[in-house]
């Protein structure tokens, strides 16, 4: 019950987000569509059936998941145009910003198999390539973490179940950082 004495349940707040556009949200709509896919995944695992709103809400989700692939340029990257339609420009910075966030909500929302499928892969490809290439652009700190937690989300879900203890890779710093000449007895690092 909110301060003006109304009811609120899932299934209203589902119907609410629903209503709300996609295209033109904050982000290209993609935390609306995780919200969506949240209460979706939070059902499944529960054991609770998909009806109703909830039934509405995982059609929302595939279809968007659909059309994100449906707009996917040939190089992997997805749409700088966000859910508008087809986009590809050359702008590195909004590249990482779409394809980032896209993904990200996409490596949460999708299923197992659909982790694997290709044209998953080529965008996860696309991403760790722009970001290895590019190591040492000073990108945007909101695109950088959503690009990063995308990558992450996707290693956690497709390769971590498979890590075996002592065989995983060691972290080494970046070249950026290696590269860099420590000031003699005081441990800083010159800029």
């Amino acid at each position: 019950v909110n301060d003006q004495g109304v009811d609120w349940d899932f299934p209203r707040l589902i119907s609410e987000e629903l209503a709300q556009p996609i295209r033109g949200a904050d982000c290209g709509g993609t935390h609306r569509l995780t919200g969506l896919s949240l209460v979706v995944k939070t059902r499944i695992r529960r054991g609770e059936p998909l009806d109703g709103e909830y039934k509405r809400a995982n059609d929302f989700v595939k279809k968007y998941q659909q059309y994100a692939f449906r707009l996917q340029n040939r190089d992997g990257s997805l749409s700088t145009s966000w859910f508008r339609g087809a986009g590809d420009e050359d702008d590195n910075d909004r590249r990482i910003k779409t394809t980032g966030h896209i993904l990200e909500w996409l490596c949460y929302s999708l299923s197992d198999e659909e982790l694997r499928d290709q044209r998953t892969v080529r965008a996860v490809t696309y991403l760790a390539n722009l970001m290895y290439s590019n190591y040492d652009h000073d990108w945007e700190i909101g695109p950088r973490a959503h690009a990063t937690h995308a990558l992450l989300l996707y290693d956690q879900r497709v390769f971590q179940p498979y890590d075996k203890e002592g065989e995983m890779a060691s972290y080494r710093p970046s070249p950026t950082v290696a590269r860099r000449p420590m000031n003699a007895g005081t441990g800083t690092i010159r800029r």
